[in-house]
């Protein structure tokens, strides 16, 4: 940190000489002009933040009469008695990915609460808000640019700024700059065109000649200035901000990146963003599969394949599958509790599970659509094939009956996959309680079986085999039960 402690201003670069000032935090000065900062020759001031400065006159975070460039820089909070209250510039100047923000000028007639222009300077991806010309006669909360000057550059944000005349750009001399929100300003957004291209005005007194694009009179609902990543502060808009996407995605104004260094172009959306900040691109589903073949499958048979819904977007993501075609389908899925949607976070996914269950012969389809909140839709094709296959167990054949000397145990088979028409072989077993050797027992090969004298106090279950017309399936045990006197 640079404290100048009410001293003199905090840092001074006399004409002909040049500095470096990186990482700095530069605090504390007080004098005529450029309490801040008093350049006379070229300086660069990098991630640096000039607050809490003071000047008489001019310039209370910088004063310029030389060549300045200001890159991922915070001006703010800063105070002058005439002229640019956060930055005044009698040179020439580049600022770049910059706040200025909550400076002003006390004089009552003083002007440039933000940044005053005398001669030329570039501006991108600049937000200059909250900086006030407080007299009564005070002009151009904002930005101004004098009768000489040139003023362009692209994306800027400047709102919330105040001033008896023109809170927000006021401008004698030239200016075009593009892709640029002047909006929320008290004593008027503009006092004269922004000249540019896909501008965007609160009142509808900035586009008086605007170029392709312009947008005026509308809200573009601006959150507060707040820290949303990168070295500055920036005020976010909504996808329901007019700003939102819209400049379209193959203009060069989309090249690049943003105030936070975020960049510009998305690949999922439609268009970049007016304004130093660039919103994330809206909630987009990518389905992991366009189709689902099951292919040749055994009736009765039962088989799950899943369709990962991924939001590739910026913002949550809330969709509604629908599964419609042969009812030998089901679906069910992680995107919905019931009949509300699971928003899904960017980057991450949910899951449509589709099961396909033939119930007869011959192939069947279905189709899968995914819409999301916004109406576009994906479509997933499926297809499946019932056929007769060998059959296999799917549910172990079960015994009935009371477990005793005499009394009758009727066999169940469960349930096979396989279709056609199934015939089952039945034949009981017997287990001995002490050492568990099972033997066939002779001749019980009927689906009823009357327990004899050898079975008691020893334990009896059936084996089915089921066939048909593919060939003969695998066999399956009932569970064994304890036969008693």
């Amino acid at each position: 940190m640079l404290d100048a402690q009410s001293t003199g201003s905090v840092v001074t670069v006399p004409a002909g000489a040049g500095a470096t000032l990186g990482g700095l935090r530069i605090v504390g000065g007080n004098a005529e002009n450029g309490g801040g900062v008093r350049n006379g020759g070229t300086v660069a001031i990098v991630g640096s933040m000039i607050y809490a400065n003071a000047a008489t006159s001019e310039g209370g975070g910088i004063y310029n009469i030389g060549t300045l460039l200001v890159g991922d820089s915070t001006i703010k909070a800063n105070q002058a008695g005439l002229i640019g209250g956060g930055i005044s510039d009698r040179g020439r100047s580049n600022l770049a990915r910059d706040t200025v923000a909550a400076n002003f000028v006390l004089g009552a007639r003083g002007g440039a609460g933000g940044i005053y222009v005398m001669f030329g300077s570039t501006m991108d991806d600049v937000t200059v808000s909250g900086n006030q010309a407080l007299g009564a006669g005070g002009w151009a909360g904002g930005v101004y640019g004098g009768e000489w000057s040139a003023i362009h550059g692209a994306h800027l944000t400047v709102t919330g700024n105040q001033a008896a005349d023109t809170g927000g750009v006021l401008t004698a001399g030239g200016v075009s700059v593009d892709a640029s929100i002047v909006a929320r300003n008290t004593g008027g957004d503009c006092g004269g065109s922004l000249g540019g291209r896909y501008d965007l005005d609160g009142d509808g007194t900035c586009l008086a000649a605007a170029g392709t694009g312009g947008s005026s009179g509308k809200d573009p609902k601006l959150a507060p200035l707040a820290a949303n990543g990168g070295p500055t502060q920036t005020q976010a808009i909504p996808p329901a901000s007019p700003a939102y996407g819209a400049i379209p995605v193959a203009n060069a104004l989309c090249d690049g990146i943003d105030q936070r260094g975020v960049t510009r172009r998305s690949p999922v959306a439609a268009g970049c963003d007016i304004g130093a900040y660039q919103a994330p691109p809206p909630p987009k589903a990518a389905l992991g599969t366009t189709s689902l073949a099951f292919g040749s499958q055994a009736i009765a048979s039962r088989r799950t394949s899943e369709v990962t819904v991924t939001n590739v977007g910026g913002f949550p993501l809330s969709v509604t599958p629908t599964l419609t075609g042969s009812a030998r389908f089901a679906m069910t899925t992680t995107c919905r509790s019931g009949s509300a949607p699971v928003p899904v976070a960017p980057g991450r996914t949910c899951a449509v599970a589709v099961t396909f269950a033939p119930t007869g012969t011959g192939a069947v389809t279905a189709s899968l659509r995914v819409v999301d909140a916004a109406g576009a839709a994906a479509t997933v094709a499926i297809s499946g094939t019932g056929v007769v296959a060998r059959p296999a167990n799917l549910t172990a054949p079960t015994v009935s009956g009371t477990p005793r000397l005499g009394r009758t145990l009727t066999a169940s088979p469960g349930t096979w996959s396989g279709g056609g028409t199934i015939t089952y072989r039945y034949q009981w077993l017997r287990m001995d309680s002490t050492d568990h050797v099972v033997d066939v027992i002779p001749g019980a090969t009927a689906a009823t079986y009357r327990p004899t004298t050898p079975d008691v106090t020893n334990y009896v279950f059936v084996r089915v085999t089921a066939s048909n017309a593919a060939g003969t399936g695998g066999a399956a045990d009932s569970a064994s039960v304890l036969i008693g006197p």
